[in-house]
């Protein structure tokens, strides 16, 4: 996986490192500390004769014991974590002067324990820094050693292992510079790994909180299409009911009462019988009426002759009915609209027009129908109250037309503010194949 970093992960590193280099400095001192008293005994364990001071030796750990107190102390103090990643690696350095210095007391490079102490740079390589500083970090610290232990005192001899011993320090102060550039570039890779696999799972969590919202939204507009439709259902057949129980069987009982009557009444007189069957044909026609009505709500006739001329005759009878405007503008021609998709726009203008007379109380109502290639839209506009979609919740109505939309490979999208009226839009194309 490549991390990549952005402005905000670096700083993010930046804070997670100074807190890493506090927790792990801090135990690094405690353990060198520990260790600079435990092996103190041993200093006279291996001093003999005039070739060692053990005063010296103390002089060096006591030197190095005050300053890892001190950078001790310097790591408690919240108001300097800023600049931590400098004061660390500054005490490195102070820790090899006190060194250099203890062993130039002791005589110079004539003794091994310059070359042994040169060993004390490798714990620099645990310091988190990018490589420039740490270059000039581990540099400063190689070169304090030397420096301290000839420059305070002169007379000091180099020795004859001085050029072993400076290659040992190039050759250590090299290894401490890239171990500890591994070591800080893994941990910075990993650490932007995390940050990526945090965020994963973070937009997984989100992603899949708002599908599962969807899904349950989707689910609740289902339950209550279906119970909507449900319900248009059984209303839808209480009105056939009713309206073939008061029109059309007021109209047989009618039918047969006269019929009933033209038996009782035959007579040789032609006026008598013809008005009998002026009343018969006056109750078929009324019935006749009633049953082109009832055919005409469940499925217009007028939809045969073009989804243009059918839309004009639902303004039409919107206008009639509600006294309301309800003007009518097409543009194209509709010869090429799919059945499928004829069908769908006539309700969905239905709806709409209903739902702006029950709803919007408008002024006035505009319904534009275009036709461009194989795409139609279908544009319904009213100047009514309005509403706020987000606060509102989606009607039934809304819901059946947006689904008869989407049945036949449409899309249903609508524009309403508080006091600005509504604008629905129905877009349909069939240029991938009939719906």
């Amino acid at each position: 996986m490549n991390a990549k970093s952005q402005p905000t992960d670096d700083a993010e590193f930046l804070d997670y490192a100074q807190t890493l280099t506090i927790r792990v400095g801090r135990r690094f001192m405690l353990f060198l500390i520990a260790s600079v008293v435990l092996w103190w005994p041993l200093d006279w364990l291996f001093a003999s004769g005039d070739d060692y001071d053990v005063s010296e030796f103390a002089f060096v750990r006591l030197a190095t014991i005050a300053t890892l107190l001190c950078a001790l102390k310097l790591l408690s103090w919240h108001r300097v974590r800023p600049i931590l990643l400098t004061a660390i690696p500054a005490a490195h350095v102070a820790v090899m002067l006190v060194i250099g210095v203890g062993i130039g007391r002791m005589g110079g490079g004539e003794l091994p324990w310059l070359t042994l102490s040169i060993i004390a740079l490798v714990p620099g390589a645990m310091f988190l820094m990018p490589l420039r500083d740490r270059i000039a970090w581990t540099t400063a610290a190689a070169l304090a050693l030397p420096l301290a232990c000839f420059l305070p005192f002169p007379d000091n001899e180099r020795g004859p292992f001085w050029a072993p011993t400076i290659s040992f320090l190039a050759f250590t102060t090299t290894l401490t510079i890239w171990m500890g550039n591994i070591n800080y570039s893994i941990l910075r890779s990993r650490y932007f790994q995390f940050l990526e696999l945090t965020r994963a799972r973070a937009t997984l969590k989100t992603l899949n909180g708002s599908l599962e919202a969807l899904v349950a939204a989707r689910t609740a507009e289902i339950g209550r299409l279906a119970s909507h439709a449900e319900t248009l259902l059984e209303t839808e057949r209480g009105r056939i009911s009713l309206e073939l129980h008061d029109e059309l069987g007021q109209d047989l009982t009618a039918l047969r009462y006269t019929l009933s009557l033209a038996a009782k009444r035959v007579s040789p007189d032609p006026e008598v019988t013809r008005a009998l069957l002026d009343d018969l044909a006056a109750v078929v026609e009324r019935s006749t009426t009633t049953l082109r009505g009832i055919v005409g709500e469940l499925r217009p006739l007028i939809l045969d002759q073009g989804l243009f001329v059918a839309t004009r005759w639902v303004c039409a009878r919107v206008e009639k009915r509600s006294a309301i405007p309800c003007s009518f503008e097409a543009a194209g021609s509709d010869s090429g609209v799919p059945g499928e998709v004829t069908a769908a726009a006539f309700r969905i203008v239905q709806e709409a027009t209903t739902n702006a007379l029950k709803h919007a109380s408008p002024t006035a109502i505009v319904v534009c129908a275009t036709v461009d290639g194989a795409t139609l839209t279908i544009d319904v506009r009213d100047d009514g109250r309005g509403f706020d979609p987000v606060t509102s919740h989606s009607g039934v109505g809304l819901i059946g037309m947006r689904e008869r939309a989407l049945a036949v490979g449409g899309t249903l999208s609508l524009e309403s503010k508080a006091g600005q009226g509504t604008r629905l839009l129905a877009r349909f194309d069939w240029s991938g194949g009939t719906p």
